[in-house]
């Protein structure tokens, strides 16, 4: 029957002594997978606003309008709506904080992208909504931009409010949707997954104790097999 033994070739001297090797070899595998330029970048303020009209987003600080977020009169009467657009990369539809954002993400590439459409009634109220986004703060969107035509992931925490101010044929004279950028962040290694509401790379000590537990409990499963 074949005996189990350590790292270097000699038999542990009990469950612990296997628990720290796998741990060891586990925490350094993982440790040198992640890149040692990988960084996340986050930005936590001041809230940027579209305020009835639109702003620009330039992720990475190169001069380049990544994504422009605008809001405004809708395609038909009494309607409001809000818009993302970009040159190119991507959005997604509403995301769970801790959602992975990658090279398997589905993203809409078409621009514009629609992120809510908004119906008024004469006082500027608003009485519904279609989506995807729903007019209600804490939503996360993943995003999809080019770093020297290389592809880039993050993420976007927005809100998004209804306001309206209808003429009296109905059409709105001042209609918009505010849509509120409260944070973003991303990922700098090119193609390097992020999760939604990450802010920062997890340091090897953070890897290796997670090595450990899986490590743990994949020896114990073997025991109990045993």
């Amino acid at each position: 029957m074949n005996k189990l033994h350590g790292l270097d070739g000699q038999k542990p001297k009990s469950l612990n002594a296997r628990l720290f090797a796998y741990a060891l070899a586990g925490g350094a595998a993982l440790a040198s997978a992640t890149p040692a330029n990988a960084a996340v970048i986050h930005y936590g303020g001041p809230t940027l606003d579209t305020a009835g009209s639109s702003f620009n987003l330039d992720l990475d600080g190169d001069l380049t309008t990544d994504f422009t977020f605008q809001s405004g009169a809708g395609d038909s009467t009494a309607t409001i709506e809000a818009f993302v657009s970009f040159p190119a990369g991507g959005v997604t539809g509403p995301l769970a904080l801790g959602a992975p954002v990658n090279a398997t993400t589905t993203f809409a590439t078409s621009s514009p992208y629609k992120l809510a459409k908004a119906f008024v009634d004469s006082a500027g109220v608003v009485t519904s909504s279609s989506g995807p986004y729903a007019i209600a703060p804490n939503q996360y969107m993943g995003l999809t931009f080019d770093i020297g035509g290389v592809a880039h992931y993050g993420w976007a925490r927005l809100e998004l409010y209804g306001t309206g101010t209808p003429e009296a044929n109905g059409l709105l004279a001042q209609g918009q949707l505010d849509i509120r950028l409260m944070e973003y962040a991303y990922e700098t290694n090119n193609r390097g997954a992020i999760a939604v509401g990450q802010t920062a790379v997890p340091e090897p000590s953070t890897l290796a104790l997670f090595a450990l537990g899986a490590a743990g409990i994949a020896a114990m499963r073997r025991r109990k097999a045993a």
